[in-house]
Formats: structure tokens, C-alpha cells, sequence
């Protein structure tokens, strides 16, 4: 998927993986045999998320580009 790179870094956040079967076999496998990668990952994800897509943060910047489009609106 384009764009999918700015969101997801491999091994830290998710895993990426070719679009057939036999790469995803290969990190789904790799996944269940490392307990620390899929934790590791799961806290970066979280992470990420929180820290980029909280629902504060997406108001807020909706409110942003609201008030230049109309200098009226107060945040």
C-alpha cells in the first residue's frame, strides 16, 4: 500500500512483508517464535498511535485548519 511506509517501520512498529503467501508465512512464523519482536512491536504501535492520532491531537489540528480558513474561529 503507497504511504504505508510513512506509518509502519519494519520490525519496530509492525512488520512488512511482500504481498504473496510465502513472505507472510515467513513473518507470521517469525512472530510467533519471538515473544520480545511481537511485545516490542506492540508497545511501538501503541506508541506511535498515541502519540500521532490521539483524539486531542486530531481535533486540534482540525480546529488549526479551520482558523485559517477563517481567522474568526477561536481555538
Amino acid at each position: 500500500v503507497d504511504g504505508i511506509n510513512n506509518i509502519i517501520k519494519d520490525e519496530w512498529n509492525g512488520m512488512l512483508t511482500e504481498t504473496n503467501a510465502g513472505f507472510l508465512k515467513k513473518i507470521i512464523i517469525k512472530a510467533i517464535n519471538n515473544r520480545h519482536l511481537r511485545e516490542k512491536i506492540g508497545k511501538n504501535a501503541r506508541d506511535f498511535i498515541i502519540q500521532n492520532y490521539a483524539l486531542e491531537k486530531l481535533i486540534h489540528q482540525e480546529f488549526e485548519i479551520y482558523s485559517k480558513l477563517n481567522p474568526a474561529i477561536i481555538i
